[in-house]
């Protein structure tokens, strides 16, 4: 890191998360940092933990603000001398998608406008000053635009869906951005660091708390080391992820060896003995998406002694897909795990008043999707 030594970074979204852990890293790396963000009070507590030579400035800047975003490159030019450095960090997710029955509520027309002008047109703009604060002192720098794994590949989850899109609009434009500068003889470095889970107040609030994650700190090793390769050497991709997970919903959780020694078969023998219910009743679950008698409310109650002693359904009612697909996956070998994660991760959020009811319907609309899959692709 000797080369950025006392030269000028440009993170956006610094206030929380992963910008914040990126500013204190470059700044204790010896790096002048300017951290924008909407709350800029935030970035200014982080120069208390400043341990190395570098420096932290805080600018108010909305990067879906054309306005704001010139004015903080303008200060930058100015007072620091240029943009070396630009994180294209910021980033919003809005869950909800176009369809109300797939999710609590639609996403509304300003969440769209929102992921898109910070996800992606703030990106690029800050990437237009950036390399014009570069090309006009003839500075070969570097632009890392923090991306996402789902910037490579769909994802299946209802709702999940504005979001990745600008995530794939960053690939896109992170390529064509390195093509453009290779055919111009332009020495500026670009690279895409797409990181899996990480855990944020953006994305923890969607995500299990059993679920593996990445720390924002990880991200931030990530990038002081893409930052020390040598001039020659451009990353034109990192993919970074926790070493248990996939680009999918996570196949696995921090318990997962406690996990596989779950025991389902005399589970369900030991529920049997409380509610006699004959075991075909999950097959015929499993096959039909249904029970013979769905106003029968034994049956609903027994699978919830199977989830609750299995550790699919909590004390409180809350379900965790990880292990839901273990479960189901030992009753028939012929699932696949990483699919019925998804599927499961997408019926969790049960709302039945009655513990068993909601048991019940969790099952119900994991086997549906499966059925749904299965006479989808005949």
């Amino acid at each position: 890191m000797e080369r950025w030594s006392n030269k000028t970074a440009v993170v956006t979204g610094a206030s929380a998360g992963i910008g914040a852990a990126v500013c204190l890293s470059l700044a204790n790396a010896g790096m002048q940092v300017v951290g924008l963000a909407r709350r800029p009070e935030l970035v200014e507590k982080l120069k208390q933990n400043i341990t190395g030579k570098g420096a932290i400035y805080s600018r108010k800047c909305d990067v879906s603000s054309i306005v704001d975003i010139k004015a903080a490159f303008t200060w930058v030019d100015e007072k620091l001398g240029g943009t070396d450095v630009l994180i294209n960090n910021a980033g919003v997710l809005y869950y909800p998608g176009f369809i109300s029955d797939s999710c609590d509520k639609t996403i509304t027309v300003e969440e769209i406008s929102a992921t898109i002008d910070i996800n992606f047109k703030g990106l690029v703009i800050c990437t237009k000053f950036a390399i014009a604060s570069m090309n006009k002192r003839n500075f070969d720098g570097h632009i890392i635009n923090i991306n996402s794994v789902a910037g490579h590949y769909i994802p299946s989850i209802a709702g999940y869906n504005v979001y990745p899109s600008t995530k794939h609009a960053v690939t896109a434009f992170t390529s064509s951005l390195l093509g453009e500068l290779a055919d111009s003889k332009h020495k500026i470095k670009v690279t895409s660091l797409s990181p899996g889970l990480v855990a944020t107040d953006m994305a923890g609030k969607h995500v299990p708390e059993d679920i593996p994650m990445l720390q924002p700190s990880d991200v931030a090793d990530a990038i002081l080391y893409v930052l020390s390769t040598p001039p020659h050497v451009n990353i034109k991709e990192n993919d970074i992820q926790e070493k248990t997970t996939t680009t999918s919903i996570p196949t696995t959780t921090k318990d997962q060896e406690s996990r596989s020694e779950i025991d389902v078969i005399n589970i369900m023998k030991e529920c049997n003995e409380s509610f006699r219910i004959q075991m075909s009743y999950l097959e015929q679950l499993n096959n039909s998406g249904s029970f013979p008698d769905e106003t029968d409310k034994t049956p609903k109650c027994y699978i919830h002694c199977v989830l609750e002693s299995s550790r699919v359904a909590s004390e409180e009612g809350q379900f965790d897909a990880a292990s839901a697909a273990l479960v189901l996956t030992q009753l028939n070998d012929g699932y696949d795990t990483n699919e019925l994660i998804d599927m499961a991760f997408q019926c969790t959020d049960r709302q039945e008043a009655c513990k068993c009811e909601r048991s019940y319907q969790f099952i119900k609309c994991i086997m549906e999707k499966q059925i749904n899959k299965i006479e989808n692709s005949k």
